[in-house]
């Protein structure tokens, strides 16, 4: 008889409390987990997000090193990298770096003008007639070779 009154039974069945409090506990354990899982979520995108900006950092310091051989397309370049403001680590080093290059560029430049100093003068010795090598007039004859050889060793 006791099992057919409604009354009867449990205690936890006897009032609504209990399955308030565990509805309300599953629910706030269910709200825990998802903000964490929210967070945890968060601080791995940004985690992804600042390897990848390594990343690309490090693939544009690696191309920027192919272009790095010849002086002149060197100093283009490490200008370039002190124009733009993406590291500032890279850009200090460019700054450094182009004081060398631009010191190897201005010797570089005084070889070419010295360079082309020398072919103007053979060119306007060869326009008034002189051979380029022996500069004497190019109509007069080479000495024998024989004759060169002995007059070398004369002189020695």
């Amino acid at each position: 008889m006791a099992a057919d009154d409604p009354t009867s039974g449990p205690w936890w069945h006897k009032s609504g409390a209990f399955a308030a409090v565990v509805t309300t506990l599953v629910a706030v354990v269910g709200g825990i987990v998802s903000a964490s899982s929210f967070v945890v979520g968060h601080l791995e995108r940004n985690h992804e997000m600042a390897l990848e900006k390594e990343k690309q950092m490090h693939d544009l310091r690696l191309a920027y090193l192919d272009r790095l051989e010849k002086p002149l397309l060197r100093k283009q370049v490490l200008q370039f990298i002190t124009m733009s403001h993406y590291d500032p680590e890279l850009e200090s080093w460019a700054t450094n770096e182009l004081v060398a290059v631009n010191k190897e560029v201005e010797v570089l430049q005084k070889d070419l003008d010295t360079a082309q100093t020398e072919e103007r003068a053979a060119n306007k010795r060869y326009a008034l007639g002189m051979d380029p090598v022996y500069q004497r007039p190019m109509n007069q004859a080479a000495p024998p070779l024989l004759e060169q050889r002995a007059a070398r060793s004369a002189a020695e």
